[in-house]
């Protein structure tokens, strides 16, 4: 399950929350590698990453975040990998 976090609530929260069975990820949306971090993304990847799999996501590494998530979770990322190239 993924959940939008509300931008508006808390300064710097991940934009989403990942839920898999009694794990979770947060992930911070970028449009791109280069796009600027807001004040406390920083903060809030590096304070949860302690604890779960954090990560900024943008184009350009959306494979390798979601690889490394997947793992995270126990999943086979190729299941997405193959969803995303029309397999």
């Amino acid at each position: 399950m993924v959940a939008k976090t509300d931008a508006g609530s808390v300064q710097g929260m991940p934009d989403l929350i990942v839920l898999c069975g009694s794990q979770y990820a947060l992930l911070e949306v970028k449009r791109s590698g280069t796009a600027s971090k807001r004040p406390n993304q920083g903060y809030y990847i590096d304070h949860f990453g302690k604890d779960t799999f954090t990560s900024f996501i943008y184009p350009e590494n959306e494979e390798e975040v979601v690889w490394g998530m997947c793992e995270f979770f126990g999943l086979d990322p190729n299941i997405y990998l193959d969803l995303k190239r029309g397999r």
